[in-house]
Formats: structure tokens, sequence, C-alpha cells
């Protein structure tokens, strides 16, 4: 049900570069009802697949695709393989302060929400451990699986 959503979020995040999307935009032919629609929307927040924003004065919601919500659909992110290696690689660079997904984004010029899906992945695969807070998501440590991972890529 929340794949054919977040599929279709990812392809107006790549087709219009941008992050935020209105909800309506969303919407597809088979989408009788509104108030169905937008029920479908906000239940996927809750779960941790979208942050959502509801001003007061439409009726309409931006949402953007979170960190886990990209991971339960990266096989709809265009090249991940590639920005999975991308991030790996700056991770386990020498002396890198490469820990957090917002420096990552920036350098690779790639939504936060996919660089937060390789940590995601990295901590799914106990590669890492992975914190989400205020200054958003990084890097708390390597598992010891993780050392050995990242010390066998250089």
């Amino acid at each position: 049900m929340f794949k054919k959503r977040i599929k279709a979020l990812i392809e107006l995040m790549n087709e219009k570069n941008v992050t935020w999307i209105k909800a309506s935009e969303l919407k597809c032919p088979e989408d009788k009802y509104d108030d169905e629609f937008f029920e479908e929307i906000k239940m996927m927040k809750p779960i941790g697949y979208l942050n959502i924003k509801n001003y007061s004065h439409t009726h309409d919601l931006d949402i953007s695709l979170t960190s886990k919500g990209a991971f339960f659909g990266k096989e709809y992110i265009d090249d991940y393989e590639k920005i999975f290696n991308d991030t790996v690689s700056l991770i386990g660079s020498e002396n890198s302060s490469f820990n957090d997904v917002a420096s990552i984004s920036r350098n690779l010029k790639v939504p936060y929400a996919f660089v937060g899906a390789v940590f995601e992945d990295l901590a799914n695969q106990n590669l890492v451990d992975i914190t989400d807070g205020a200054s958003g998501i990084r890097i708390t440590k390597f598992t010891e699986r993780g050392v050995d991972y990242f010390s066998n890529l250089k």
C-alpha cells in the first residue's frame, strides 16, 4: 500500500529536484476520495516514512520522505548503489569527519533522505550505530563488524 506512494514521491523528488512535495501531487487516478487519500498519507507519518507540514490556510499537505521511508523504497532511488558506495567511501576515508547525513548529502549533492537511507542500510547490516537528533542523523559508533568492513575498504 505505501510502496506506490513512496515510489511516486521518490520519482517526484528526482524529477523536480526538491525535498518537499505537495501531497496532492501524489494523488493518482485510482484515488477517488480525498479523505481516504489524505488519511493514507497521514498514516505514513507515525510509521516514520514521511514528514508532514500542515498549514491552516490550505487543505493540502507538504510532505517529505524520511530516511526510513527512503530505505523502505530504496529500490526506486536512481543510482542507489552508487550513492551507497560513495557514502561508504566518504565515511571510511582516512581522518574522515563525514559521520553525519547532512555533510555527506552536501558533499555528494544527493538528497538528505537518500543518504539517510544508506545510514539506515548500514545500521540494518549491523555495521554502525546511528542516532537521529536535532542535528540530524549521525553515526555514533562502528560495530565490531563495521570496523572490519570499513578497514577492509582501504
